[in-house]
């Protein structure tokens, strides 16, 4: 049980209010009283949780020595091995491979979505972060 506690906070569900702005195409297309579009868009908001709670435990893997050191991230469960680094890769790749077979559940467009996104935050994660600029305009790109 402590385990699958630790997942939970390694997928930084507090992260996930941004993942919200799934919401503002059914308020801007005046969807938002059509059920069937309401429920997509709740998966939607579930599935990009999961893709983005993906990326975060990927890089704190990757961060968890020098995040070891770190005032704050040392309390991380990857960092303070709470978390072992096994079942941290195996919920880092269970979440994105549920999050992109449940975004092409409900469409391709949505599917490819999805996996542009987890590429590019993965090739963030790995080099492009210490890039200032492209560092800047992949952040911009993530929430739109």
């Amino acid at each position: 049980m402590k385990t699958f506690k630790n997942i939970i906070i390694s997928l930084r569900p507090y992260q996930w209010t941004k993942n919200l702005l799934v919401f503002a195409a059914l308020i801007f297309s005046g969807s938002i009283l059509i059920v069937e579009h309401v429920i997509i868009s709740i998966i939607t908001f579930i599935l990009f949780s999961l893709a983005s709670g993906s990326i975060y435990i990927f890089n704190d893997i990757l961060d968890r020595n020098e995040d070891r050191i770190h005032p704050a991230k040392r309390y991380r469960p990857i960092a303070s091995g709470e978390l072992s680094t096994g079942y941290a890769i195996c919920s880092s790749i269970i979440a994105g491979i549920i999050s992109i077979a449940g975004s092409f559940l409900i469409n391709n467009t949505l599917a490819t979505i999805f996996i542009g996104y987890i590429i590019l935050t993965i090739l963030y994660t790995i080099k492009l972060k210490h890039i200032v600029v492209l560092d800047i305009i992949i952040i911009a790109i993530g929430f739109v």
